[in-house]
Parts: structure tokens; C-alpha cells; sequence
């Protein structure tokens, strides 16, 4: 993949902004491959849980997860991925990841910050199986992601979901003291190279640094990271976007949809210090699955990179 297709033109755009363009340029192919590396074919294999971002049956943007045992997932070749799961019935993509759908998986490591992406399209779907064909496939840094111990649920419950359109006090409550999110982006256009499609990617920091200005918006600061500027890039060429957020201490998923909005310091006052731009959340739907997974974690063991907290 040469370095001038690596980035669509949305990434290159936010890249020109920030100044990071001839940098990215000089280490695209390097950074992002169409097939799966070795070590990236036995990080998936190990992994229990896995976020994912496709859009449902009417083309609405969504993130969720998707769980088994360690080795649900797996790579028969660098340009396959096996996923032995789907999404739960009452999940919003139970009934959208089907053969010709764009897909984008997330692992991450929980135990050591480890995280790998992939964007792809479905090729075979039955009930619990998944195969994809890997159009992208990278790393990324371990800034932001809080430590965190699985724990198996002795008795997860029945699986139960809440439908909104609105952020009530008791979920601002939750998603204010959150310190981990995952953001669902996706850019199109006539182009059908491997670097058009969905994709998702993961957000963190202390307590509180999501903040909810009303019943509908969320702010999340878009912390210094790889300069790769996948979701800003996405964002500032289409604005749909999902956010997913864990109760890792019950296993319960909140899923919000709706539209976001990159706000750079230059053209708007931001309330976040020590950051050059931030995430604008609207909410048009939401959904809250109560035992969304077989199992939770322990506490954050928390990331030295979190910025302070204050708006």
C-alpha cells in the first residue's frame, strides 16, 4: 500500500491542520497493512471480548461487542479473520452483520494495554459465525487505556434492554464517571479503496472526562494520540458516528448513535485544557443492555497518560 493511498482525504485534511501530514505520509505503509501481521493473528486468538462498529439494516452507525472464550476469534490466513460470535438479540446490530456488510473490530488487552484494529468485510455470516476479509490492519499505542482484570459472572442474569432519546440524570451520572469509550466513525465516497469503510477506535482518560452539557450532548476531549486522525478524519467528512461505553463492574453496555462533530480551539472556545480538539456528541438513539456480556472486570488500574481532569 503506497503512502498515498494509506489516507483518505478526510484523515490527510485533519492532518494538514494539525501538522503532522508529512510525517504521516513518510510512514503510512509502515504503519497500516492490508493483511493481518503474525503477531496480530495470535493477539485477536487470545483475546475473550472484541468492540465492533457496523451499521444497521436502515444505515444507522453503531458500536458493540462482541464475546467467547479465548480463541472465538481466529486467522486460517493474513487476509482472514474467523469470528465464532454475533451480536445478542437485543443487541442494535443483531440482525445487521450479514455477507457484503463493512465491519470494524477492536481488541484491546485489558490486562496490558495491548490494541489492534481491524477494518473489513463480511464474506460469510450464520448465526454465532462470523469470516472477514481484512481490507486494514494496524496497531496502536497503549495511551489511555485503564488496566483491568476479567472476572467471570457466576450468574450474568437475563439480558434486558432500556430504549432512549435522551440523557437522564442517572446516565449522565454513569457516563460522567466513566474512564473509557469506544467511537464508531466511518467515511465513503466513490473511491472503493481498503481505506473507505467503518472503523472504531477507542477513547480514555480520568473520570469525568466525558461531559454531558445537556440531555443530548456529550464533550469528549480528543487527546494527542498517533496523529493518524482516523475517526477525526472520518468525522470531518461525515458526521455519523456511535459511542459505546462498558459498566465494566456489572457487564451491562450502553450504546448511544447519533452524530459528532470535531471542534478545533482555533475556530471555538473548548472547555478542556492541553488539548487542540474535541469530540461534539448529539444523540438521536440510544440503548442500554443490562448483562450485555458474561463477565466484568475489576478496578481501573488507571493510565499514566490520563491528563488531569477539569473543564
Amino acid at each position: 500500500m503506497s503512502t498515498s493511498s494509506t489516507w483518505h482525504p478526510g484523515e490527510i485534511e485533519a492532518q494538514m491542520r494539525a501538522g503532522s501530514h508529512d510525517r504521516m505520509q513518510a510512514i503510512g505503509s509502515r504503519a497500516i497493512h492490508p493483511t493481518l501481521s503474525d503477531q496480530q493473528c495470535h493477539f485477536f486468538s487470545q483475546l475473550p471480548l472484541v468492540m465492533a462498529a457496523a451499521e444497521d439494516t436502515s444505515g444507522r452507525l453503531w458500536a458493540t461487542a462482541l464475546s467467547g472464550r479465548p480463541g472465538f476469534i481466529h486467522a486460517p490466513d493474513p487476509t482472514t479473520l474467523i469470528v465464532n460470535s454475533g451480536p445478542i438479540p437485543l443487541d442494535p446490530l443483531a440482525d445487521a452483520l450479514v455477507p457484503g456488510s463493512e465491519i470494524a473490530l477492536l481488541g484491546i488487552d485489558f490486562s496490558n494495554r495491548r490494541r489492534n484494529r481491524v477494518n473489513a468485510t463480511i464474506t460469510a455470516a450464520t448465526h454465532q459465525h462470523l469470516e472477514l476479509s481484512i481490507k486494514q490492519a494496524f496497531g496502536n499505542c497503549p495511551k489511555y487505556i485503564q488496566i483491568r482484570q476479567r472476572k467471570q459472572h457466576p450468574n450474568p442474569g437475563v439480558s434486558a434492554a432500556t430504549h432512549f432519546s435522551g440523557i437522564d440524570t442517572a446516565l449522565a451520572g454513569f457516563l460522567q464517571r466513566s474512564d473509557t469509550c469506544f467511537i464508531a466513525s466511518l467515511f465513503r465516497d466513490n473511491d472503493r479503496k481498503a481505506n473507505r469503510g467503518v472503523d472504531i477506535s477507542h477513547r480514555g482518560g480520568r473520570p469525568g472526562f466525558v461531559v454531558v452539557a445537556d440531555e443530548q450532548t456529550l464533550l469528549i476531549p480528543d487527546y494527542a494520540g498517533n496523529n493518524y486522525f482516523n475517526t477525526v478524519g472520518n468525522l470531518m467528512r461525515d458526521p455519523r458516528a456511535a459511542l459505546l461505553f462498558f459498566n465494566f463492574s456489572r457487564g451491562h453496555l450502553v450504546h448511544l448513535s447519533g452524530e459528532c462533530e470535531v471542534v478545533w480551539r482555533e475556530d471555538e472556545a473548548i472547555p478542556f485544557d492541553n488539548v487542540q480538539r474535541m469530540l461534539r456528541f448529539r444523540l438521536q438513539r440510544g440503548r442500554v443492555v443490562r448483562n450485555g456480556l458474561p463477565f466484568s472486570y475489576g478496578p481501573a488500574d488507571f493510565s499514566p497518560f490520563n491528563p488531569p481532569v477539569g473543564v
